[in-house]
């Protein structure tokens, strides 16, 4: 595949789990070399330690940040 397309996949899963599953699909991914595109609603610190890249969206649909997790504010 171009890449992986995961709309809510930790949605109903407890903590442990969620952060096992993103550990699981980022670790795949990487080793197939193809781009996991992840939609989270509020992702506990576990996962958002995980992102490399984040698209934030803001009321109205509009783009707050587009970019590397270390430089957003």
């Amino acid at each position: 595949p171009i890449f992986l397309c995961c709309d809510e996949a930790t949605s109903a899963l407890d903590a442990s789990v969620a952060q096992k599953l993103c550990a699981l699909l980022k670790r795949l991914c990487r080793e197939a070399d193809i781009p996991i595109l992840m939609i989270l609603h509020q992702p506990r610190i576990e996962i958002w330690e995980m992102i490399d890249n984040l698209f934030l969206l803001a009321p109205g649909g509009h783009q707050a940040y587009a970019g590397p997790r270390e430089d957003v504010i």
